[in-house]
């Protein structure tokens, strides 16, 4: 019994000292390249066409002081607002906006097809934005960036990610842009009390994407899977054009979206990228129940499995997964009554 007892403890210690020795080589891992990267050279970005994508839902608060930023900041872009039959005054405020600056265009979902997720209201936004172009459109210079609803974008952004290492490379299909988080109006409005822990929280939150996230996103870049973040996120129209034309529509209803692009900008053969040179800020969350909500929705939409085509799922092949394929993307089951 005391040598069964023995062993056990030994496991146990082994266990521990692996499980510790793995998460200082994770750490340096990412934290190495992260450190030694070196400042990303700008670009030329009149020569590309710029048009942000902005999602809204019940977002009369910010949206009004973002558009005034974005059509003030970027005199050449195009504001594509997409309305997702808010209940409040956003309808109102963008159509104000909109008689004022002829660059900002709305798009209005009603219900029932308005409200079923971000992914939707994308695709609304680029279904308006394809429209309005005229025939013969150079799609490998056009832009699409989306921006939230109370995103800040830096203003050296357009020029930064027109650079030689971003779309100044006719390989990069999308760029994810560092995320920076700020304290939003729920956070000043907070009572003293609470103020102190709203702010830490939003500090936290700061120091995670700046850091953590942005280390993680450096070390992708060097294998070639950096993932698509949602807000700050921008992909070359004619890599979407590409993505429509072989699943039929850009984003499929996934809960995590960005994520979802991001895949299915390399599956389609295009490289993704990230620039830490230059951000796009957004509020941050001020409570915890609101950041376990996040992220559990997080975990819960990494969760599935893309239904992808056979052409996909080369995709484990390129990486070196090919004895792995099948459970990284199994083929859907055959419903012989569907048939």
């Amino acid at each position: 019994m005391g040598n069964a007892g023995a062993l056990l403890q030994a496991a146990l210690n082994t266990t521990a000292f692996l499980f510790c020795v793995s998460f200082i080589a994770y750490v340096l891992l990412i934290l190495v390249p992260f450190l030694r990267r070196k400042p990303a050279l700008p670009g030329d970005h009149h020569g590309f066409s710029w048009h942000f994508i902005i999602p809204c839902l019940d977002e009369e608060e910010v949206i009004a002081a973002t558009v005034r930023q974005l059509i003030r900041t970027f005199p050449t872009a195009q504001l594509w607002c997409v309305d997702d039959a808010s209940s409040d005054a956003t309808p109102q405020v963008l159509a104000r906006m909109a008689r004022r600056y002829r660059r900002l265009h709305v798009v209005a979902r009603h219900l029932p097809d308005a409200r079923r997720g971000k992914g939707a209201a994308l695709n609304a936004g680029w279904k308006a934005l394809r429209a309005s172009l005229p025939a013969g459109a150079d799609t490998d210079n056009l832009i699409v960036g989306i921006v939230d609803a109370d995103g800040r974008l830096d203003p050296q952004c357009l020029a930064m990610i027109a650079g030689p290492s971003f779309f100044g490379n006719a390989d990069v299909g999308a760029v994810q842009i560092k995320v920076r988080i700020a304290a939003g109006h729920e956070v000043t409005g907070e009572h003293h009390h609470r103020r102190w822990f709203a702010r830490l929280l939003v500090r936290l939150q700061d120091m995670e994407f700046a850091c953590v996230i942005a280390a993680m996103q450096t070390l992708r870049r060097q294998v070639g899977t950096v993932g698509m973040g949602g807000n700050g996120q921008f992909t070359r129209l004619s890599v979407l054009e590409t993505i429509a034309f072989e699943h039929g529509t850009h984003w499929h209803g996934a809960l995590l979206e960005d994520f979802e692009l991001g895949l299915h900008v390399l599956l389609a053969g295009s490289r993704t990228e990230y620039c830490h040179d230059t951000s796009v800020t957004q509020e941050g969350l001020s409570s915890a129940r609101q950041l376990i909500r996040q992220r559990s929705r997080w975990a819960q939409g990494s969760m599935p499995m893309l239904p992808v085509s056979d052409a996909d799922r080369s995709f484990a092949e390129r990486f070196g997964l090919r004895r792995h394929r099948d459970r990284l993307f199994p083929v859907p089951p055959v419903d012989p009554v569907a048939r």
